[in-house]
């Protein structure tokens, strides 16, 4: 695999947000456009992408605690759920600034969050308005509507009923608002059956969303078909991969995304990173931010994870944090690497090599994080 994209020992030139030019410090030093720029001095430290977190729940309630070392459940989502019902806007608003800043000081420049705590047209629509208006205060900001993450009390019994309803109401209603460009579906036990999803991946697509699949637990199989008959451009929190999964995924242009934050939260076991990527599957990490399943915002830390329990190399785990996340977002043609052209989104490292961001495991390595070329860490007060 080749190294991931960093600047070893070289100069890059930013404008208006946008990398114009990147090589050697002399030449780039000699443009005329650089005589008035203003320089940061990186000595001794790695300058990389700044992370893609492509899968994060920011508003999920409170944390948890009653899940620490246990497993996910749908009791436990019930009782997340009352809770983000239960929210006033400014709550959830302030909740979600909060982890938002945290995520900025662990590198995130780039952080997509789904919905689906709220399951009714005013909960939903209420989140989603808040992850609009956050957007670029000071990081990017993807909502996803994730209204097929399970059946909510009042439809107890009845998940053909809401899933029909959240595809004939609340997916027009977020195209038209414009609240979202992404849509998730949740296959699995606890959530929806492939053919319940089915319908629901398909309208959402005609209608122009981006389709993604997160499978449940001990239902890779099932919800690996399901994305493959949908469309949908990824399976999302894969944890059980068998060699038939393997090779189907490694035949697709589906990509792969795992979030070890909920295997080392809950204890369970993690995905098979290397299989998959021995296997030719393209696969891309996210904290899976859930404040009772994987409640840590920090892409170091599952890059750690990712190095030391799932045999994954630290320039595959910094490619699955950065250009891959990207691709998986459709973002990829203005941000995930450093090159001419895209978003100024870079992370000083407090390392003078890559391969330490995920060796000092439980340590946060960033020093400054750049947005379009802005620092918006240390300093944070827009937020």
């Amino acid at each position: 695999m080749n190294e991931p994209n960093i600047i070893p020992d070289g100069a890059l030139l930013i404008q208006d947000g946008v990398i114009t030019d990147v090589g050697p410090t002399r030449r780039v030093e000699r443009l005329t456009s650089a005589r008035k720029a203003q320089v940061i001095d990186a000595t001794g430290k790695v300058v990389v992408p700044g992370f893609i977190d492509c899968n994060t729940q920011a508003m999920s309630g409170s944390p948890r605690l009653n899940t620490y070392g246990g497993d996910s459940s749908l009791p436990d989502d019930r009782a997340a759920l009352k809770t983000v019902r239960g929210f006033s806007a400014q709550r959830l608003e302030l909740e979600t600034k909060r982890h938002l800043r945290n995520s900025i000081r662990h590198g995130t420049t780039t952080v997509c969050s789904l919905t689906g705590y709220g399951l009714d047209e005013a909960t939903e629509l209420r989140s989603l308005r808040i992850l609009k208006d956050l957007h670029e205060h000071p990081l990017a900001v993807i909502a996803s509507y994730f209204g097929a993450n399970f059946a909510p009390p009042e439809y107890e019994g009845r998940s053909d009923a809401y899933l029909r309803w959240a595809m004939e109401n609340m997916l027009p209603l977020v195209k038209k608002r414009r609240l979202a460009k992404i849509t998730d579906a949740h296959c699995g036990p606890t959530a929806f059956p492939a053919e319940l999803c089915l319908p629901f991946l398909r309208e959402a697509a005609g209608l122009g969303f981006r389709t993604r699949v997160v499978a449940g637990a001990d239902s890779a199989a099932e919800a690996l078909g399901l994305a493959l008959e949908s469309g949908a451009v990824s399976i999302e929190r894969l944890r059980n991969a068998d060699t038939a999964v393997i090779q189907a995924l490694s035949g697709s242009s589906l990509l792969a995304t795992l979030t070890p934050g909920e295997s080392f939260h809950l204890g369970l076991d993690h995905a098979p990173a290397r299989r998959l990527i021995d296997g030719g599957v393209a696969v891309a990490l996210a904290t899976g931010y859930d404040s009772g399943r994987s409640p840590t915002v920090s892409i170091p830390m599952i890059m750690s994870i990712a190095c030391a329990q799932m045999r994954m190399t630290p320039a595959e785990a910094l490619t699955a944090c950065t250009i891959q996340p990207a691709h998986v977002l459709g973002i990829h043609h203005r941000c995930g690497s450093i090159e001419c052209g895209k978003d100024a989104d870079l992370l000083l490292m407090n390392v003078p090599d890559y391969r330490e961001i995920p060796f000092h495991f439980g340590m946060n390595p960033v020093a400054m994080v750049l947005r379009r070329g802005e620092r918006v860490w240390p300093r944070l007060e827009t937020v």
